[in-house]
């Protein structure tokens, strides 16, 4: 955090509220605090509501990356970052409702580069579905982009090192 700053679950907390607020699902916050040494925080805890049913997409399904992809744009929409855009950040319950969690919502700062930022963790997680509304948000964002041609290099690096990595890990 920066010196003097909110603690990171101070900042959580109050996304979880907005995010409410919006009429998102995100579990209620009962308590948050943290502790500072020499001016900066050090240690922050926050204990909120445990949301019972409620699982991280491992392979998210295509109406489950249309719930997400409309979640973030809707975030988006209201100028706003979700600040953890990772798969596992957006949870489904039993009937198939979206529960946000463990978001950092930031106003939008270095608006195009921090969205399209989103819009890539978001689709490494939903990967295995070609096509799908996360990586067609990420599409149209970036068709629309005024730097469209430099966006496109840095995708298809993205891509190529995405495709290492993976032939790496699985030892292809």
């Amino acid at each position: 955090t920066i010196l003097g700053g909110p603690s990171t679950a101070q900042r959580q907390a109050k996304s979880l509220e907005l995010l409410s607020s919006w009429g998102y699902r995100a579990p209620k916050v009962f308590a948050c605090g943290h502790r500072k040494q020499t001016g900066s925080v050090r240690e922050s805890v926050l204990v909120m509501e445990y949301i019972e049913n409620a699982h991280a997409a491992e392979q998210p399904d295509s109406e489950q990356c249309q719930k997400i992809a409309g979640a973030v744009s809707d975030i988006h929409g209201r100028s706003y970052l979700h600040g953890d855009p990772y798969i596992h950040n957006f949870l489904f319950d039993t009937s198939g409702g979206l529960v946000l969690i463990d978001a950092l919502l930031k106003p939008r700062q270095f608006w195009l580069t921090s969205k399209l930022q989103e819009w890539f963790h978001l689709d490494w997680g939903a990967r295995k579905l070609a096509g799908n509304a996360i990586s067609q948000k990420k599409e149209q964002l970036i068709e629309q982009s005024p730097i469209r041609f430099g966006i496109f290099r840095m995708l298809n690096w993205l891509k190529a090192m995405r495709s290492n990595a993976f032939r790496a890990k699985s030892g292809q």
